[in-house]
């Protein structure tokens, strides 16, 4: 998943009351603030306006992909905040609508929500969070960090993602019940999962799913027919619930986490069905892993580390170690001379280690192909010209199969809550890598966005 970081500059006004400094009694009048009140003080809108052309026409030997260059969208983003006694009751989700071919589809939420299709209105996360001392309940949709890295963190596995941009992501909370407790510089997380979704993804007539002579072609699994494999929904029972325990703490200037999962697995493997060697059925295995990793300063230099192992207690996947190592350093004394105020430059590697290959009986193929960070090398600058305008440089280039996306973009803020963003993308490597099978879809994109 890329994430765009945008600044911003927040003013503060200290109120003056001259008739504070007169002595005598004082007319104190309670005023019981209104829900709408409360409302609309922990409220925020975001209405973005997006538009993007190709710079390069695709071929299509199937005749059903979809080859115009131009496509926008408009989307109204409502993010709402309403407090009482102890709890605190979170509501953020999204209207949107665009001239994407087979896209959009449906409104509304529902737990379990296995449609690919982007919502013309979506629930992305609704919950209340309650605090009992050092303990706080949370029930509801919301989002789960896990990690601290910056660009890629292998132990942030536990999320869904509005994807079919696949690389414009929008993140979807989980439906969960979640307890921390804080003792001194140490947060106890315990979350339980009582619903597995999975990301959305492009339609096969899009330019994301990449050029194939044969449009039935699996995805994610290279050679087999989308049409041989049959799609086994997650159901919501108890044997497939699942559990994660996590530890974070400061110690002596370093920033430590350790966490534990029992539960779904967030890949798909393929099984061959025994009555029919032709067909195939897609499934979500359970499985077990732990992660753990730091986060650290050395004056200018900040430095992370993660790692995450997981295993299949059944064989029906591979058994990895999945690991990321990065630092940040930041210059802001000589930029000066060439009108920036600060660049802070990111770089990592990620890499895999396979412990032990999928060996269960009638599985055939693992979650290898779709798993990222396997051999990869990821960048990123940003340039900060000054609190209104800023530059941005990413890249990441998989060792493996020789594919690299390179992003571009400038970001630029207004008065009265709007930006403009105005974006470069480009894809290369060969035909059959992630990165390459998008080799024809360099695009611009630009964003108009108003924040109230």
């Amino acid at each position: 998943m890329f994430l765009l970081l945008s600044f911003s500059l927040n003013l503060y006004a200290d109120d003056f009351d001259i008739f504070d400094k007169i002595e005598g009694p004082k007319v104190i009048e309670n005023k019981k603030e209104g829900i709408l009140s409360k409302l609309s003080k922990g409220a925020d809108f975001n209405l973005v306006f997006r538009y993007y052309h190709f710079l390069k026409d695709i071929q299509d030997d199937t005749g059903e992909k979809d080859l115009r260059k131009d496509f926008a969208s408009v989307m109204f983003e409502p993010k709402l905040k309403y407090d009482f006694r102890n709890t605190i009751v979170n509501f953020r989700g999204w209207i949107e609508y665009g001239n994407e071919k087979d896209t959009y589809k449906g409104i509304g939420d529902e737990p379990r929500d296995n449609s690919r299709n982007r919502r013309y209105l979506q629930l992305s996360e609704l919950n209340t969070v309650s605090s009992f001392g050092n303990f706080e309940l949370t029930l509801g949709k919301k989002s789960v960090k896990v990690g601290v890295s910056t660009l890629y963190s292998p132990a942030d596995r536990f999320k869904v993602a509005e994807g079919n941009d696949p690389i414009d992501l929008k993140e979807i909370g989980l439906w969960q019940i979640r307890g921390d407790y804080f003792k001194n510089d140490t947060t106890y997380t315990l979350v339980f999962l009582p619903v597995y979704n999975e990301s959305k993804v492009p339609s096969k007539i899009t330019r994301w799913s990449g050029e194939n002579d044969n449009e039935s072609t699996s995805t994610e699994f290279d050679g087999v027919s989308e049409d041989d494999i049959n799609k086994e929904v997650v159901n919501i029972t108890p044997q497939n619930f699942s559990y994660l325990a996590k530890v974070k703490t400061i110690l002596k200037g370093w920033d430590l986490f350790a966490a534990g999962y029992y539960g779904v697995s967030p890949y798909a493997v393929l099984r061959k069905d025994v009555n029919n060697s032709n067909k195939y059925y897609r499934e979500h295995p359970m499985v077990s892993s732990i992660s753990s990793g730091f986060a650290t300063t050395y004056k200018k230099f900040e430095f992370h580390g993660e790692g995450y192992l997981q295993h299949s207690p059944q064989g029906k996947d591979d058994d990895f170690f999945n690991y990321v190592l990065g630092s940040t350093y930041t210059l802001d004394e000589w930029v000066q001379y060439i009108w920036l105020d600060r660049i802070d430059a990111t770089i990592e590697y990620a890499g895999e280690l396979v412990l032990k290959d999928q060996y269960a009986d009638n599985y055939e193929r693992s979650s290898r192909d779709q798993r990222a960070g396997r051999n990869n090398i990821l960048g990123r600058f940003n340039a900060k010209v000054n609190e209104k305008f800023n530059l941005e440089w990413y890249f990441t280039r998989n060792f493996d199969d020789k594919g690299y996306m390179h992003h571009y973009g400038a970001i630029y803020k207004f008065k009265g809550g709007i930006s403009l963003k105005a974006f470069f993308d480009f894809f290369d490597g060969p035909k059959d890598s992630y990165y390459g099978k998008w080799r024809n879809n360099d695009r611009f994109m630009t964003f108009l966005e108003y924040k109230f």
